[in-house]
């Protein structure tokens, strides 16, 4: 999986609105599988106010853009009439994974849009959102550049044009134009009228469709149309969730990642690695990856902003723990939330043993600078994240927070925004202050410390919740629940950020009381110690 550091591209907001209106691909990919490679040509339209004056004399731009290292053979033509000038050769350097590269052209005044012609062919190694084999070809639009590109940030529009062997499919991005033979090879073409980054798979695919989810299968399995049942379950609840779904169609692609990667949230489509539909349903997985249509496609998180792994990977795991939740039930949440589904990192046990390593970083302060930094966050986001958001919801309330999220998006849509910004939304379509509850989850680490004693009274039940660690947070409504001899009893308590709260309720013969049992909340029992006697109470986790 590709993580952006958000410094890679640097473009201004004007230049990206720009392109992302006139920027335009018409691209044929030929897929050669005997020789691992894609051969690549076509055309390249780039509005003139995307390239950099260097003499105005002359009237030289540069055009500044990036491309996989993987890439080679790679020159251009200027179009245009009457006649085509001769190849042009990028100058390229090393960036970090990728190549920055730039083009020197003299452009006229009267010349809104430079059209180039691009031809280039990939070296015949694979990369890990890359490959290209005997039986199959895939490459995702967030993984390598395997096109060249003005910014990773920007998305585009155009046409793909794919030649591929004559027993295998191509899925794409955009509505698919048409598929025709011809001679041994099939051609495929697809159109993107909405902003994408754009990729593909190509195989001896198997289709099975219900309703507008689409899966494609190297080979045949019993248990697909199940799969795409559940899937189809799960693609309900995210659009009652976060609004309006953002394709039409929705396709699952199955392609061999090696298991270096176990999915990628393309637009209109997800690969996802044939471990995933080798192994038994994992509603987690599938509804983190759907998530991202939302969360990272359709809204993606600002470069160079705090928070922006909770933009995708947060609200993404967010995404997943509701969807357990309404169609798994409250016991598979629970598990989700302490233990994971799909792994212990995304979950309080994986926070926890991050805590335990002293691996530790608010949500939404810094701009992580490498990429230790940037996958310490992606796994924070996940565990702490998938947390914070699901609090926020119980502390607002799901319907109205979930009102609020889908107005975010809707105004946000196709567009970069910041965790600031969606902090801001929320807090305005609420009406509430929700300042304190950012600062204490998401401006410093750690957990709260909360120890409860409790006694039985006559005819009652005292408790005491002590906050044993600083600084002090605060706890709107804290479910306790009440073990009795007969029954039990749920209670909610308000923890103001302060030492120590007592509470008293009506009750005989309580034989336990667990403080948040369930784990809806962020908290450790596992306090310092405090010295002195323990008291007549006794501890209950």
């Amino acid at each position: 999986m590709r993580f952006e550091l958000g410094v890679l591209f640097l473009f201004s907001a004007a230049a990206a609105a720009a392109s992302t209106q006139g920027v335009r691909y018409d691209l044929r990919v030929q897929v050669l599988p005997a020789e691992h490679q894609i051969a690549v040509n076509g055309t390249w339209s780039i509005p003139r106010q995307l390239w950099q004056s260097t003499d105005r004399k002359t009237g030289v731009y540069r055009l500044t853009f990036w491309i996989s290292p993987k890439m080679r053979d790679l020159s251009f033509r200027r179009l245009r009439e009457p006649a085509q000038s001769a190849r042009i050769e990028p100058v390229c350097v090393e960036d970090g994974a990728d190549k920055k590269c730039h083009l020197d052209l003299s452009i006229a005044k009267a010349e809104d849009v430079v059209v180039l012609d691009v031809s280039y062919r990939s070296d015949g190694t694979a990369a890990p959102q890359f490959r290209v084999n005997d039986d199959g070809a895939f490459a995702g639009g967030g993984g390598e550049l395997w096109y060249p590109q003005l910014s990773f940030g920007i998305r585009d529009r155009g046409r793909l044009r794919f030649t591929v062997p004559k027993s295998w499919v191509v899925v794409s991005n955009g509505r698919r134009l048409h598929a025709k033979n011809s001679g041994a090879q099939r051609e495929f073409s697809f159109a993107a009228s909405e902003p994408v980054k754009f990729g593909f798979a190509a195989g001896e695919y198997r289709h099975l469709r219900e309703g507008r989810l689409n899966l494609y299968l190297l080979r045949g399995r019993p248990g697909a149309p199940e799969l795409l049942h559940k899937t189809s379950q799960v693609l309900d609840v995210l659009t009652a969730s976060f609004g309006t779904f953002p394709h039409q169609q929705f396709s699952l692609v199955e392609v061999d990642f090696k298991s270096r990667v176990l999915g990628t949230s393309e637009y209109g489509f997800l690969l996802a690695d044939k471990s995933q539909f080798d192994s038994s349903f994992n509603i987690a997985y599938w509804a983190h990856e759907m998530s991202h249509q939302w969360w990272g496609n359709l809204v993606k998180a600002k470069g160079g902003t705090p928070g922006q792994m909770m933009m995708t990977e947060g609200m993404a795991q967010f995404g997943a723990l509701l969807a357990v939740d309404k169609i798994e039930g409250a016991a598979a949440a629970e598990a989700f939330r302490k233990r994971g589904l799909l792994t212990h990192a995304q979950s309080i046990e994986g926070y926890r043993e991050l805590l335990q390593q002293g691996r530790d970083l608010p949500l939404a302060v810094h701009i992580p600078q490498t990429q230790d930094q940037v996958l310490l966050m992606h796994r924070l986001a996940n565990s702490k994240g998938m947390m914070v958001l699901w609090m926020l919801k119980d502390e607002i309330g799901e319907k109205e927070f979930l009102k609020a999220v889908r107005e975010f998006l809707k105004r946000h849509a196709n567009s970069e925004s910041s965790w600031a910004d969606f902090e801001r939304s929320v807090g305005d379509a609420t009406r509430r202050d929700l300042t304190w509850f950012f600062q204490q989850w998401t401006r410093q680490t750690g957990l709260p410390g909360l120890r409860l004693q409790w006694t039985q009274q006559a005819g009652s039940v005292e408790l005491t919740v002590n906050q044993c660690s600083r600084p002090y947070y605060r706890f709107d409504a804290v479910p306790l629940r009440l073990h009795g001899a007969s029954a039990d009893a749920w209670k909610n308590v308000t923890i103001a950020a302060a030492d120590s709260q007592q509470f008293q309720f009506p009750s005989s013969a309580v034989t336990n009381v667990e403080l948040d049992p369930q784990q809806q909340m962020l908290w450790t029992s596992e306090c310092p110690s405090q010295g002195g006697a323990p008291g007549r109470g006794r501890e209950a986790h």
